[in-house]
């Protein structure tokens, strides 16, 4: 109920701006239909595969382009609508006189085609681009091809006095988002990384294309690529050590890492945190750690487009201070239409649960996560395991929660959502615990995850279409 009258809000101001946004005809086609593809929400989706709106309004914003190169840089073959229209379209929503850098986005009908992508899909917004040559951006403004408000920055982004040159000379580089399409020699990518994420807006987005290439493409005396040290800061803000990032993102050839700080916070947030913070008790989801972000950004879209979805949560909270079923509580008020299981090691507290009838109308599975025969009657008596979505908030050992993945991910349904949470304690001696035959003692479920997002951006993993890891948890999504 919670969704529903906030879409209807939602729904009377989009409304609004859509009439404002009449004199602008081409970008009134794809806005307008974003939202008909909203009210029709059902209706556009392909079998059971769950595709997020904001990727179909990226790819919307092509049809009216009289050029197809850009979306052969920026869709085909890299699929870059996912990590845009996850994050950049819904930046845009909340602040759409966002100030955008784009480096190297490529030369004369490369960067025009993508100079009129953006201005097509962010028609408010300031945008800069920069290029290696100084050349190609005049060829372009004599062909027309680059507006006058198309702010220009050229020279090497691994020569630091041309960073500091772009920092002057576009006002201090308060960048809103950065888009490094740059020369992909890594030096180049981490030299302008290092300058541009300390004057990164807080709650800004710093996006690296290709990706892919981060093993070859090396500095001369640095074996360290891009990819490596954002490894370094995923491990550092997973562990809740102090850092400045929010967020890690990655897919298919690229990443994007979102910037800490008073954030804009998407709605889908706003509507988990509120809803939990209504409930009595509140579920630590909200309190000690702020998986609102990662629920919001991925688990409330997904139940917008497919409210009949199947979904597990391990882990009913008998040890917690203040009783079990505090998120069951929230998954009732969040997702009433959903086929809700929960999963749970203690027998006399499951119980005591249903005596209580904290567990009515949900479906209930009982055993040791980390038991491989116990995880093999889940799958069977949940009728194969094809869950749309499995929240991981059981025992925490490393091989309870490596096993129940490697046993609960393949049936997953494409397009499904797997989240695992409590990932801080990975390191700690009392939760490494036992190995078994799928796992090995002393597995680090972090270190998994890093070397999944290796082999998912080189494009080494099948079946994996995302990674997302925040303070605390990761979650990744199903091709």
């Amino acid at each position: 109920m919670i969704i529903k009258s906030f879409r209807r809000s939602l729904m009377a101001v989009v409304v609004v701006v859509v009439f404002a946004y009449k004199t602008v005809k081409s970008n009134v086609n794809v806005h307008t239909r974003r939202i008909n593809t909203t009210i029709n929400a059902n209706s556009t989706m392909r079998s059971d595969k769950v595709k997020f709106l904001d990727e179909e309004t990226y790819e919307l914003a092509f049809e009216p382009l009289p050029s197809s190169t850009s979306k052969a840089q920026k869709a085909t073959p890299h699929r870059y609508e996912i990590m845009y229209g996850q994050f950049l379209i819904p930046y845009y929503d909340r602040k759409p006189r966002m100030k955008m850098l784009e480096i190297g986005s490529g030369c004369d009908d490369i960067l025009s085609a993508s100079v009129a992508l953006w201005r097509n899909l962010f028609p408010q917004m300031e945008l800069w681009e920069a290029g290696h040559s100084s050349a190609c951006v005049e060829r372009s403004k004599e062909r027309g091809d680059l507006d006058d408000d198309v702010n220009i920055l050229s020279g090497d982004q691994a020569n630091n006095s041309t960073l500091k040159k772009w920092v002057k000379d576009s006002g201090g580089a308060n960048f809103d988002v950065v888009i490094d399409v740059g020369g992909h020699v890594q030096c180049q990518s981490m030299s302008s990384f290092e300058t541009l994420w300390r004057k990164l807006l807080p709650g800004g987005l710093y996006f690296f294309e290709n990706m892919n290439v981060s093993s070859s493409h090396v500095c001369d005396n640095n074996t360290q690529n891009v990819l490596d040290m954002l490894k370094q800061k995923l491990d550092i803000t997973v562990h809740a050590v102090q850092d400045d990032a929010k967020f890690f993102f990655c897919q298919q050839d690229a990443c994007v890492i979102g910037k800490n700080g008073p954030t804009l916070t998407n709605y889908g947030e706003s509507i988990f945190f509120s809803a939990a913070k209504s409930l009595t008790p509140t579920t630590d989801k909200v309190t000690s750690h702020r998986y609102q972000i990662m629920y919001g950004q991925f688990l409330i879209p997904y139940y917008e487009r497919k409210p009949h979805m199947k979904m597990l949560e391990i882990g009913l909270g008998c040890d917690m201070n203040y009783g079990p079923g505090a998120s069951v509580a929230l998954w009732r008020k969040l997702f009433p239409q959903t086929a809700k299981w929960e999963a749970e090691y203690g027998a006399n507290c499951v119980e005591k649960s249903k005596e209580r009838g904290d567990l009515d109308g949900l479906s209930v599975l009982v055993g040791d996560q980390g038991d491989i025969p116990t995880l093999d009657n889940w799958v069977h008596d949940s009728g194969g395991a094809n869950f749309d979505v499995v929240i991981d908030d059981g025992g925490h050992q490393q091989c309870q929660i490596w096993t129940t993945f490697l046993k609960l991910w393949p049936p997953l349904l494409p397009g499904g959502l797997y989240f695992i949470e409590d990932l801080q304690v990975s390191r700690h001696r009392k939760y490494q615990g036992h190995g078994n035959s799928l796992c090995k003692q002393g597995t680090n479920v972090v270190e998994m995850m890093k070397e999944m997002i290796d082999d998912l951006v080189h494009q080494r993993q099948t079946d994996v279409q995302f990674i997302f890891c925040q303070r605390d948890a990761c979650m990744l999504r199903k091709k």
